[in-house]
């Protein structure tokens, strides 16, 4: 599973959209701030396609 999710060392991050799909993988230490930016993020999101271009 490492694999497909493309896991390749610590600390990595990954924020998953509702349907359990990787909204966005962060690569190093989660601040408060990324963890409050990307919680909205991904709530504004309902609805919507959450994957990022």
């Amino acid at each position: 599973m490492a694999i497909d999710y493309g896991v390749y060392g610590v600390p990595e991050t990954f924020f998953l959209d509702r349907t359990g799909r990787v909204a966005h993988k962060h690569i190093g230490p989660v601040t408060d701030s990324l963890m409050a930016a990307e919680l909205d993020r991904l709530l504004s999101d309902v609805g919507r396609d959450t994957r990022r271009p």
